[in-house]
């Protein structure tokens, strides 16, 4: 009894500790990734102040930042395109989205708002909770402040 004991916990410990090499891999990918982001912005004379993955319809990895005191925003295509930049200023800000969304339908709870880049160009995404606490996404277009889609009830 005392073998499958031992033989067990073995098992247990070994099958532990390959679920937590698999996570660290992952998880360094996706950091390299960001880490990549980060340097070619740099390479454009993009100060990095905040940087996340958006995963819409392709996944990229955006970087904030400024350049020359000017707000800038580098979409860095996961799939080896080009990078895309624009100025912060010729779009529309958090706050007209989430009142736009206030004003659309009646969130409960926002968590989270961050720019990423769609067919359309760059977008706004917000996603929230409603009244029944159902995941939705409300997206709006960055540079004309145009609602361009909602993904309700998840």
């Amino acid at each position: 009894m005392k073998k499958w004991i031992l033989l067990m916990i073995a098992i247990i410990t070994v099958f532990i500790a390959c679920i937590l090499i698999i996570f660290n891999a992952a998880k360094n990918q996706v950091n390299n990734q960001l880490d990549i982001a980060e340097a070619a912005a740099m390479d454009e004379g993009i100060s990095v102040e905040k940087s996340y993955h958006y995963y819409g319809s392709a996944p990229y990895s955006v970087v904030e930042g400024t350049s020359d005191g000017v707000e800038k925003l580098f979409f860095l295509p996961e799939n080896g395109e080009e990078p895309v930049i624009i100025d912060a200023a010729d779009g529309v800000d958090q706050e007209q989205v989430l009142n736009m969304l206030e004003a659309d339908d009646n969130p409960q709870k926002i968590l989270s708002s961050k720019i990423g880049m769609e067919p359309v160009g760059a977008v706004w995404e917000v996603i929230y909770e409603d009244e029944d606490e159902l995941l939705n996404y409300y997206y709006v277009k960055f540079e004309s402040g145009e609602w361009w889609r909602t993904i309700r009830n998840l």
